[in-house]
């Protein structure tokens, strides 16, 4: 699922698909399988390799802002088929594991506050960084899709030092993006 995503994002960027995916290590073949896992260690290559073919260190952030449900598999459908964001939210939490290794979406809600956290997304390497912003800005285009496009999260937290390009993160989170938290995720009206 991320990887196609890395992959569109990267022809985006006008990086030619056969030369990224030799550069990558990976076969046209294995994206063509919406239902082939890939390994995590393969994953993080990938994620490495799209960096550099694309010279664009706010990649992650671009690939979630564009992102549609389609690109997340089955997720995606989940997600755009639930009534709610709750139940969006909560389907994406449980049929994660289907889809993806590694991060996790957990839900809490207290007072008039609800955080998604987005487990194992903390640390300073490239990898955690460029998942982490595709992650919380595709978050925020499904807030979105639910509650209205003008939508503004309360805050949104990333478990390592701000980036070179924290502009980026001001331009999509509106200013509300935190550096150096305990975890990633996002604070948002329990209203929603």
């Amino acid at each position: 699922m991320a990887v196609r995503a890395l992959v569109a994002a990267v022809e985006a960027a006008g990086v030619e698909r056969e030369g990224f995916l030799a550069e990558a290590g990976l076969g046209a073949t294995g994206l063509d399988d919406g239902h082939a896992r890939i390994p995590l260690a393969d994953y993080n290559r990938v994620v490495l390799a799209a960096l550099s073919s694309s010279g664009d260190p706010a990649l992650g952030l671009r690939m979630g802002e564009d992102a549609s449900m389609d690109g997340f598999d089955v997720l995606g459908h989940l997600s755009e088929h639930s009534s709610c964001l709750r139940e969006a939210l909560q389907m994406s939490a449980r049929y994660a594991r289907i889809a993806v290794e590694g991060p996790r979406l957990e839900l809490s809600e207290e007072g008039d506050a609800a955080t998604v956290r987005v487990t194992l997304l903390c640390g300073e390497s490239p990898v955690v960084r460029l998942t982490a912003e595709f992650v919380t800005s595709a978050l925020l285009r499904l807030f979105r899709r639910f509650v209205g496009s003008a939508a503004q999260v309360r805050r949104v937290f990333f478990a390592y030092h701000a980036p070179a390009h924290r502009a980026e993160y001001a331009r999509i989170f509106g200013g509300r993006e935190q550096f150096s938290h305990e975890f990633t995720g996002l604070e948002f009206e329990r209203s929603w």
